[in-house]
């Protein structure tokens, strides 16, 4: 069966977070404003896992970038880093 989203109003938390809170246990609670979704509320565990994958994902884009640099430099495609930040590519006649 999917996983069905938990729903609840912003006066709900206001009102008594307690059942609110309760519901975390079991995953995110989207909250609502009128009808309309206005935030997602998550326990911190949930949060810092969130935050760990990010980073963990940020960090293999870099070493699949640097993989990438290093196999176009041994294909004989790079460039020259300048002084002032810009790049020179090293294969075209100047």
């Amino acid at each position: 069966m999917a996983n069905v989203p938990q729903i609840a109003g912003v006066t709900d938390l206001s009102q008594n977070y307690k059942p609110v809170f309760a519901k975390l246990s079991n995953g995110p609670v989207f909250l609502t404003s009128r009808s309309k979704p206005a935030a997602v509320l998550l326990s911190t565990t949930e949060y810092e896992r969130l935050a760990d994958a990010e980073a963990e994902l940020k960090r293999l884009r870099r070493i699949m970038q640097a993989d990438q640099d290093f196999a176009d430099m041994r294909a004989g495609d790079y460039g020259i880093l300048m002084a002032d930040g810009s790049v020179i590519d090293a294969n075209s006649s100047q």
